[in-house]
């Protein structure tokens, strides 16, 4: 039941060929001069509530931090201006021990992550895990002594060379063989044939690398399908199985992977929550609220020192959003307005022309909508330099005179999935993915053979690295693709894992995106 693909069969079969048997650490480095502090960002800390403990001003960190205002990350390293001694001295003081341990010992505190923790020693979370029997990496709690290994420069380099050589020792007996089961028949959407497309450049790229993999595609158009293929025995070699486009196939094929040596990757649809899943599931498309704690984080950072009004629409269609918006700026008692639709259309809106630098935020995503409110800005406004839009994931998909439009205001939208056309990487893709396949273009949102090359990027580099393991290294594991960030978390009450990367894009005056990671 293997498939056939209708269109550019001639290239794809070609590049298929290259890479039927294909037979990366990245390191950074902050540096720190005299009058500054490296601090580790923690979780649920924000740029303002680092300013805070610190004493600094917001301003002071994002010049010291460039793109630091989009967002930080845990685990970050970010530059803090001391300028006494004495703020100095008390900074430097650990907050995360207690007096009584020893100093290659650490005490969880709330917000610790492991990879946060290793971030700060100078370790890994494998070097953790191996030290720490029954220590898990998702799940520390607040108070336990983690034990770390002596920080000397020759231990540090002996655990980074350790832990990859272990992994790659484990993968000699887990060669990665990958199942791609996608509706690619005769009458498959195209959308699927591009997705596939992509992950073939994308093994391609990883060849270079020195990365194997065995590919098996079929045809899954149904829960039929795939249970055939399950029946049949066909998926019992695989370790990544990648596909399902409806729920009913994502439900069986997140069954099949639990208690199996294979990790299953779901890149089109959201995993229902009332559905249990084993922790060997990774989901890409995220269920809008479970990105709500970490935008309204972010947004809370940009929400400090200007003005922030909230436009609602009777029936707006991301309601959800602002009252999650909304109850973080009371949690960090940051003030905000409130204004109805037809008083923004109608030019009330409630506060005076001034310079205060202005966040306005409709609760509605729809093009319609978002042009009266467009249009009133600029009646009221004129081209003051100081009102600007935030909005939703879909505003790309408007086209270029809409992107053209919000831009003029200095717009930014969040979304999940960004290609970033300036990028000198999403160039040389394009034009890469034109050649190989006779002239297509990356249309669409997502841009489904970019989400095609993302995956095949991540998962198979994190399986011939990590295997089972994946989530213990997940701060180790390359994660910034050219259409997705990955970066894992389990939602509350679930055991898979669901990527909550995130983007904010600034748009200029030409209608052109900039992308910037909203890091937590």
């Amino acid at each position: 039941m293997k498939a056939t693909l209708q269109r550019g069969i001639k290239h794809t079969l070609f590049l298929l060929s290259l890479i039927a048997t294909l037979s990366f650490s990245c390191a950074r480095l902050s540096a720190q001069t005299a009058k500054t502090y490296v601090h580790i960002v923690q979780e649920k800390e924000t740029v303002y509530s680092i300013s805070r403990r610190y004493k600094v001003s917001e301003e002071d960190i994002y010049r010291l931090n460039p793109g630091s205002e989009y967002g930080i990350r845990i685990g970050e390293h970010l530059q803090i201006p001391l300028p006494q001694k004495a703020d100095s001295d008390k900074a430097q003081k650990p907050s995360s021990t207690t007096a009584g341990t020893q100093a290659n010992e650490h005490v969880v505190q709330s917000g610790d992550t492991l990879y946060a923790i290793a971030r700060r020693y100078g370790t890994t979370v494998p070097a953790l895990l191996k030290l720490n029997p029954g220590l898990e990496a998702d799940q520390i709690a607040i108070g336990r002594v983690i034990k770390i290994a002596p920080s000397t420069s020759e231990n540090k380099t002996s655990q980074k060379q350790t832990a990859p050589t272990q992994a790659r020792q484990q993968t000699q007996a887990n060669k990665a063989h990958i199942a791609l089961l996608l509706p690619i028949g005769k009458d498959g959407p195209a959308r699927y044939v591009h997705f596939y497309e992509g992950f073939l450049m994308g093994m391609l790229k990883l060849k270079e690398r020195g990365i194997s993999a065995r590919i098996d595609t079929y045809h899954a158009e149904n829960e039929q399908a795939i249970q055939q293929l399950i029946d049949e025995g066909k998926l019992d070699p695989c370790n990544i199985i990648i596909g399902g486009h409806t729920d009913g196939t994502t439900r069986l094929l997140g069954r099949y992977v639990e208690g199996k040596n294979a990790i299953y990757v779901s890149p089109f649809i959201a995993q229902s929550h009332s559905n249990q899943y084993p922790n060997t599931v990774y989901q890409l498309n995220p269920d809008q609220k479970d990105l709500y704690p970490y935008l309204s984080l972010a947004f809370a950072d940009k929400a400090h020192g200007r003005r922030i009004v909230f436009v609602e629409h009777p029936s707006g269609n991301h309601i959800p959003v602002i009252n999650a918006l909304k109850k973080r700026l009371d949690k960090e008692n940051v003030p905000y307005k409130v204004c109805s639709f037809y008083d923004a259309k109608a030019g009330n809106w409630g506060f005076e022309k001034d310079s205060k630098e202005t966040i306005i935020m409709l609760n509605d995503g729809r093009q319609e909508p978002t042009q009266m409110v467009i249009k009133s800005i600029e009646k009221s406004f004129g081209n003051a330099s100081n009102i600007h839009l935030f909005g939703y994931p879909e505003w790309q998909s408007y086209g270029h005179d809409f992107c053209k439009k919000i831009g003029a205001l200095g717009s930014t939208i969040y979304s999940s999935f960004y290609f970033d056309e300036t990028k000198t990487e999403s160039l040389q893709f394009a034009k890469e993915y034109n050649k190989w396949f006779n002239g297509s273009r990356l249309d669409g949102y997502p841009k489904y053979a970019v989400l095609g090359y993302d995956v095949a990027s991540y998962f198979v580099q994190a399986w011939t690295g990590y295997a089972m393991q994946i989530p213990q290294a997940f701060g180790e594991i390359p994660h910034d693709g050219l259409q997705s960030d990955f970066v894992f978390r389990k939602a509350d009450g679930e055991s898979h894992f669901t990527s909550v990367g995130l983007f904010f894009i600034n748009y200029s005056a030409s209608g052109v995106g900039t992308r910037h990671n909203v890091i937590f």
